[in-house]
Formats: C-alpha cells, structure tokens, sequence
C-alpha cells in the first residue's frame, strides 16, 4: 500500500519554508465560506517542521490568530530555536500573503534511554463496528474536511449519534476515527486532526449545541503506529466565561496510548 499525507504540504527552494493550498478537503463551514480546521494547520505546521528536520514531532502547540479560507495558500516560515544532538526546538509561522495566521511551537527529536510508560488505559467502550456512524450535525453532504474522516460514537454524544455514558462522568466523549482514504497514513499530523474532534462534543456535556472556535491546540506524543481505527476520549474539563477546556487522549485500537491533547476554544450557542 502507497502511503502520503493528509495534507498535501509542499516544499519550496527554501528548506525551511513549506506551503499548504487551502482546499475545501481541508476546510469545513458553509460551501461559501470554507475556512481550514484548527487541527489542519497544527497537523501541516507538525509535518513541515518534522520534514524540515527530520525528526518526530514530541510536543506542539499552536496559537491561532486568524482565519484561512479555499483558496488561499498558507505558507509556514520555521525557526530554528535550539538545536542539540538529539533534539531541536522550533516555531513555525504560518501566513496568508503578510497576514499571520497561527503559530506553532514545538520539540522534535527523540532521546535515550528509550524508556516507555503508559498511564490511563483506554476506556472499556464496545469496537468500533458495533458503534453507531455520525455525521456531522450541519454538513452532510458538504465538500470539507469531515468527508475524509469516519466517525464512529462509542460513548456519549457526538453529531446526533449516541453511545452509552462512559463511567459517572457525564458528557465524557469517546469516538472511533479514520481516514477514509486507505493510502493515507496515521501520523503525528493526523493525530492532531483527529484530536480537533474536541469542541463539536461539548453538547454531551453542557446540554446544548454548540460550537467553538479554537483559541489553542496542544498535543504531546508517544508511541505513533498503525492502527485500523483511533479511539478519542474526550473530557471537557471545564466551561467558563465563553470559553471551553478540554483533554482528549488517543488510542490505537489495541489500547496503546498515542497521544494526548488539550484545546481551549471560545464556545458558540446555536440553540
């Protein structure tokens, strides 16, 4: 099986400048108004930074200023700030044209002695072939993003799918998520996409549909590998002032802890 990105990221003369063509497979919103994903540009700048230097992405996090929408070209300028033997720090800019857009911190590199842990386990929630599909609550249909990703309910509520509450904690999420498309391969910049689910699952906790944008996404790795599905536990840790917090953890399908990730994003009521 051939393997590429989800991103379509392209290099330039420059090796530390990278470019990404907004296209409505990376978007979502209304057919008019197609604006990239937050995990998109976390999971692009993730994946210039990585091919830049060649190394795995351990940690990022990304600060987003502005909007980006089809068909403009996001183009991610990244800094060096410390390079070691081992492990290099750096900042991705991206911008539309001088506009900027987001920025990205992250650390790359992996180090010795390979000592491996795993603390929560993945949640007791039934395979992702007895769990019920969900399509996105406004966008059926719709040319974006979330065309090219299956979701799955495994607990909780997500997109008028419902699975059952998971434990005693009420509005604690759990999806079932993979690329449609088979030559596409689970990376770090996928995760980070995936683990954008976040904000569309505040209904099952607060009550109420809603929305958020995101202010901030966060995502530290583990062990990065092959698996038929990803498993999202999603927790919204708290909601306060118009804005939202949560923690997601993702899971290999074998229960293998991949990442961990934390947004923050401001809260829309659409009811």
């Amino acid at each position: 099986m051939s393997s590429r990105s989800f991103f379509g990221v392209e290099p330039t003369a420059d090796p530390l400048r990278w470019r990404l063509p907004l296209t409505a497979q990376l978007c979502m919103g209304p057919p008019d108004r197609l604006g990239m994903w937050g995990g998109v540009g976390l999971g692009a700048a993730i994946e210039a930074m990585e091919r830049a230097f060649g190394k795995p992405a351990a940690w990022a996090t990304g600060q987003f200023a502005a909007a980006a929408q089809v068909p403009q070209v996001l183009e991610f300028d990244i800094v060096p700030l410390a390079q070691g033997r081992q492990v290099v720090q750096a900042r991705a800019i991206g911008r539309v044209g001088e506009r900027e857009v987001l920025a990205v911190a992250a650390a790359l590199g992996e180090r010795s002695p390979p000592i491996s842990h795993q603390g929560p386990a993945a949640p007791d929630v039934p395979q992702p072939e007895a769990c019920e599909p969900a399509r996105h609550w406004g966008l059926e249909g719709a040319p974006d993003v979330h065309r090219r990703i299956e979701c799955r309910v495994a607990a909780g509520g997500y997109a008028r799918a419902r699975g059952p509450q998971l434990g005693e904690t009420p509005g604690r999420v759990a999806l079932w998520l993979r690329a449609l498309e088979p030559e596409v391969r689970l990376d770090a910049g996928l995760l980070a996409v995936l683990a954008d689910f976040a904000p569309s699952c505040m209904d099952d906790a607060l009550g109420r549909r809603t929305g958020g944008g995101s202010l901030d996404n966060t995502i530290r790795y583990a062990a990065v590998q092959p698996t038929p599905w990803v498993l999202c536990d999603i927790t919204l840790d708290a909601a306060h002032a118009g804005f939202g917090h949560s923690t997601s953890r993702l899971f290999a399908q074998d229960g293998a802890l991949m990442a961990v990730a934390t947004q923050t994003v401001t809260i829309r009521v659409y009811d």
